[in-house]
């Protein structure tokens, strides 16, 4: 029944997630973005609050009366990428582009708002409207604004679109299914001076290159992480030997264990060479986002939704090792977070791609199981 009900209301789903595909936003710049979810909410006369500048959140209270409340995160923001595609809803801001799909997470978790309007049910639906997933975590800055209370919610949900996997596809996970996107710097400091004089100085060049090729192969084959060194940076001629030189790069694992492993080895790795190298050094371990991790229990009863639906459910391998800020979510109440397919044959360009396209017929399955899986949690609750 709720299929045929999105079915009802598709064409305008659709219409928004094109509406909002041609305004797209950087992280905490989504003004016009938020205008326009604003301008949806009231058409429907669904209740909403403004947190932080650019976020917002929906409140459906069930017809029912009272009992469990459960959390929908959709995020608003977009990338600072040029869009190739030649559609008639083309980013019209020029460099900014919907390339990660959060135009269709808007429409879906929109799709859920107007439904629940005329839904029966006992409970209650929080819907977020998270700004910058993209850059600084803006879930956890909604989160210390209070949107889990009042009401007190019980479990959270997300979804992904994913358009190397075809329409109907639903991608599921135990456990972690991204992981914590950290990033570290080294300064390696030496003593510079002239390259035709090199037993003068301490080069600091010399033992960057070697650290960072160390940290690399000592990574290179490790279980649930990844380690990239992806940027040296130190010198301003041919001949000049620099006093310092700055390694940047990225250190990603799918949980917490592994987490404070690559922070404590790295560190460990930079000590040790550089002493062989007779370098001073400064290292800094930047943790952004922990790893995103399913509930067991939401996580069945999200299998249960898609059996339910009668949609094709495929178990994910390995977790990504890319990263979403939804697991400041999944850190603190059950929540489960799961990959929708969005592609075609021949939609199927990866995220973060210029050219990156989707099938919107991904628009009116990814609100059907939104909206179901509501349903059976105020029916079953965890299990």
């Amino acid at each position: 029944m709720i299929r045929e009900y999105t079915k009802e209301i598709i064409d305008e789903l659709i219409k928004i997630r094109r509406d909002l595909h041609a305004i797209p936003e950087l992280e905490n710049e989504e003004y016009m973005t938020c205008n326009y979810i604003e301008n949806i909410l009231r058409k429907y006369q669904i209740p909403y609050k403004h947190v932080l500048d650019t976020g917002l959140v929906a409140h459906i209270k069930g017809s029912l009366g009272d009992g469990k409340t459960i959390l929908i995160r959709a995020d608003i923001d977009a990338l600072p990428i040029n869009e190739m595609n030649d559609v008639d809803y083309k980013s019209t801001h020029g460099g900014i582009m919907h390339a990660c799909g959060h135009d269709v997470h808007i429409a879906c978790a929109l799709g859920v708002c107007i439904l629940a309007k005329e839904i029966d049910f006992r409970g209650n639906i929080v819907v977020a409207f998270q700004p910058a997933e993209e850059g600084n975590g803006g879930a956890k800055r909604m989160i210390d604004n209070g949107i889990l209370e009042n009401p007190k919610v019980d479990a959270a949900i997300a979804l992904h679109v994913e358009p190397c996997e075809e329409v109907g596809t639903l991608l599921f996970r135990k456990g972690s299914i991204m992981a914590s996107p950290d990033d570290f710097k080294i300064i390696v400091t030496g003593k510079g001076g002239h390259g035709a004089c090199p037993e003068l100085c301490i080069n600091p060049v010399e033992c960057a290159s070697y650290l960072a090729y160390i940290i690399t192969q000592d990574f290179k084959y490790a279980e649930n992480c990844v380690v990239s060194v992806c940027k040296i940076n130190g010198g301003t001629s041919s001949n000049v030997i620099p006093d310092s030189v700055e390694i940047l790069g990225t250190a990603r694992s799918i949980n917490n264990e592994t987490r404070k492993h690559i922070e404590t080895k790295l560190f460990e790795i930079t000590q040790s060479i550089c002493k062989k190298f007779n370098c001073k050094y400064e290292f800094v371990f930047n943790k952004l986002y922990p790893p995103v991790i399913n509930d067991t229990s939401m996580n069945n009863l999200l299998i249960q939704t898609a059996e339910n639906l009668g949609l094709c459910i495929k178990e994910q391998e390995k977790a990504s090792m890319t990263g979403d800020d939804f697991s400041y979510f999944s850190d603190i109440i059950p929540s489960v977070y799961f990959k929708l397919g969005a592609g075609n044959e021949i939609i199927n360009k990866p995220l973060h791609s210029a050219w990156f396209n989707v099938d919107e017929n991904c628009i009116e399955i990814g609100t059907s199981v939104l909206m179901r899986f509501c349903m059976m949690f105020f029916e079953k609750g965890l299990q």
